[in-house]
């Protein structure tokens, strides 16, 4: 509507400029002259400063799967962008999606979590221009800026055990996880029979039921002890 009064104000005032033979047409003139400056100002605040509008916040929360489709280990992936400072996170929310949702670069910042939660999840905050009622979207909206971006943030809620990598060093991890597949199995073996010969002298009456509790604590522990050493090697190395 501002932009049809603008241009009304403006056209009315050539008019009477032009045509105006006594005082109340030179006055008629002059308030058309002061509607256009008003209209002009009102369109320039609301472009520069959002006048008329307020700031709106929508919160989404998604769960998360691991970032790669690998069913070896979880994790959270990243891809560092120009010198390593800006990073673009990769995500899934569903083990059928093949191709990772890549996190916006445009006023964007994130923050991950490593909880003690057994569950990933992600929260987007995003903010927006909206209109304060309809009225304002009634007197600018074909300026077409309703739901204008701001900014948004991410906060990613990951387990303790989920590593946060670039992509380059996931491939690094993955092929070091394959090349020692063999020698941790081996050493996995030995680990757990270690584990459950000093229960056994600590406890000789130790039943079944017990004895498997022991050797699958022993595997996680094991599995946990050289995921974080190979880590340790990949981003050391990266």
């Amino acid at each position: 509507m501002i932009l049809f009064i603008l241009i009304i104000s403006v056209v009315g005032f050539a008019i009477c400029n032009v045509f105006a033979k006594n005082i109340f047409q030179k006055i008629f003139a002059i308030i058309l002259g002061l509607i256009f400056l008003a209209s002009l100002a009102l369109i320039t605040l609301n472009v520069t400063n959002h006048f008329g509008m307020k700031k709106e916040a929508t919160v989404t929360t998604e769960a998360l799967v691991s970032s790669a489709t690998s069913k070896d280990f979880d994790v959270l992936l990243y891809q560092p962008l120009g010198n390593g400072k800006e990073k673009v996170y990769l995500y899934r929310t569903n083990e059928e999606q093949k191709k990772p949702i890549a996190t916006k670069t445009e006023q964007t910042s994130y923050t991950v979590k490593q909880t003690q939660t057994t569950h990933a999840k992600v929260t987007i905050k995003k903010y927006v221009w909206v209109y304060k009622n309809k009225f304002y979207e009634l007197l600018f909206g074909i300026t077409d800026n309703n739901h204008e971006y701001i900014k948004q943030h991410y906060t990613f809620e990951i387990p303790k055990s989920w590593p946060v990598l670039s992509v380059n060093q996931a491939k690094a991890f993955a092929k070091l996880m394959k090349e020692n597949a063999e020698k941790m199995k081996n050493d996995a073996q030995v680990y757990v029979k270690e584990q459950v010969m000093n229960a056994m002298k600590e406890n000789p009456m130790l039943d079944d039921m017990q004895k498997q509790t022991i050797i699958q604590n022993a595997q996680k522990q094991y599995q946990a002890k050289i995921m974080q050493q190979y880590l340790q090697e990949v981003k050391q190395n990266s």
